[in-house]
């Protein structure tokens, strides 16, 4: 059983005892570093923090915060969620194994930014709903994140509703098996650009339902030969005009139950 303790709590900085178990799991020391930044050192025995509202409080409420050790991280699940914070800087944090990073920022509703810099995620195997409902998100340099292990990226991004642009050519999704839901409800998102590879998944279900704004989108890369559901995948594509499709991979897109529901001027081109 996981418990917190408050050792002390001094002027600038307060000190968290994590348990579990009953036995001693590392430390966690927040320094308040005025004008409402934040920094948050992590024990380099700490495997996993747990919830770090919970842990914190829900009246912080900061505009930045830096996150800093964590040598032996393994766990990063709900790390983030529900923390009201403008700004994550996360690229401080050394651990070598992660392998969870599941709703890690879920209903971050104040977010705006992340900077992962040079944290490593190559062994991390789960990223669903990492920024789900991060509604007010906007900046996020995937640049240095590793996917080749990652087999589930659902609701990852659903319910960003202030991403414009999103770019993730960097990402590798050989190992992906499910994507349903991904971009769900990133109703302003005009272009988006993953030349993905698609040859394991099986879920697509809602994948770019309620993108309202989309216009275009180049899928010529998609190999959906191994996909089970793409139930409603294109569903209030209200302004999605242009859809580039592999010829091979999509040849009977047009015979999949509600798969452009909603979508009132689609032109599809074979490629």
């Amino acid at each position: 059983m996981r418990a917190v303790e408050l050792v002390e709590k001094n002027t600038n900085v307060i000190e968290y005892k994590l348990r579990y178990d009953s036995k001693d799991n590392g430390r966690l020391y927040l320094t308040d570093k005025g004008n409402n930044a934040y920094e948050l050192y992590i024990s380099n025995d700490v495997i996993y923090t747990g919830n770090l509202c919970e842990i914190l409080g829900t009246d912080l409420n900061c505009g930045k915060l830096k996150v800093y050790g964590g040598n032996a991280l393994y766990l990063m699940v709900n790390m983030f969620s529900n923390l009201k914070c403008n700004m994550i800087d996360i690229s401080n944090i050394k651990a070598v194994s992660i392998k969870d990073m599941s709703y890690m920022f879920n209903n971050c509703t104040q977010l705006t930014e992340v900077v992962f810099g040079g944290i490593t995620t190559s062994f991390v195997t789960n990223m669903q709903n990492m920024f789900c409902n991060c509604h007010e998100l906007r900046n996020v340099d995937f640049d240095s994140i590793d996917t080749k292990r990652v087999k589930n990226m659902s609701y990852m991004f659903a319910g960003c509703q202030k991403i414009e642009s999103i770019d993730l050519s960097g990402f590798n999704t050989r190992d992906v098996s499910l994507m349903n839901k991904m971009f769900y409800d990133c109703n302003t998102v005009k272009e988006m650009n993953i030349p993905f590879d698609t040859r394991k998944i099986k879920d697509m279900t809602e994948m770019f339902a309620n993108c309202f704004a989309l216009q275009s989108l180049n899928l010529s890369t998609f190999d959906i030969s191994n996909v089970e559901s793409m139930y409603q995948m294109f569903k209030n594509c209200y302004q999605l005009e242009e859809l580039k499709i592999s010829k091979d991979s999509f040849n009977k897109i047009m015979e999949i139950d509600g798969i452009f529901d909603g979508c009132n001027a689609i032109a599809i081109e074979r490629v």
